[in-house]
């Protein structure tokens, strides 16, 4: 391959990430984030029960003297939030890098989102049953649908930002 070809997207990728740009394969360090958080989700619904309680007992401990809530209630609120916020985190990095596997131009695409969704509403079921295998933790409907709510949720973020930064190009 001829190097000097500025049509060589390879080598502008290259050119570029050794400039300080972004890494030359997004493909890689996408699918490795992804794995990371699924990971660090997988870590944490491994914990037995007292360890995860002890966890979110800091945090719900704090926001029950701060709001004056039932210290039931903050954790309670803490332990879904974190359900929520990690599959959220999921749902944004699903999405990118699927769409590094489906699309050549970066687009959004039904398939790019409903695909994204659909691995990462498998993940939250698998891993509420993961959950069934750890001392004093259970599989709870709730959750999975929370897990759920919480990709999708990631996923049209980014879709809606990247549908109001075309819009704002535009103008």
């Amino acid at each position: 391959m001829n190097k000097s070809n500025p049509h060589n997207t390879m080598y502008n990728k290259e050119k570029k990430a050794s400039q300080g740009g972004f890494p030359a394969n997004k493909k890689l360090l996408y699918t490795m984030i992804t794995i990371l958080i699924m990971a660090v989700i997988f870590i944490h619904s491994a914990m037995p029960a007292d360890l995860s309680s002890r966890e979110s007992g800091l945090i719900s401990g704090f926001l029950a003297d701060y709001l004056h809530l039932n210290p039931e209630v903050a954790s309670f609120l803490i332990r879904k939030c974190a359900h929520f916020t990690e599959y959220m985190i999921l749902g944004i990095s699903l999405l990118f890098t699927m769409g590094e596997y489906l699309t050549s131009n970066g687009a959004f695409s039904r398939p790019l989102i409903l695909s994204s969704w659909g691995i990462g509403t498998f993940y939250a079921v698998t891993d509420e049953i993961h959950q069934l295998f750890s001392p004093g933790r259970s599989c709870e409907f709730r959750d999975m649908c929370i897990d759920c709510a919480g990709v999708l949720t990631g996923i049209l973020l980014i879709c809606i930002y990247r549908k109001m930064k075309a819009g704002n190009a535009g103008s």
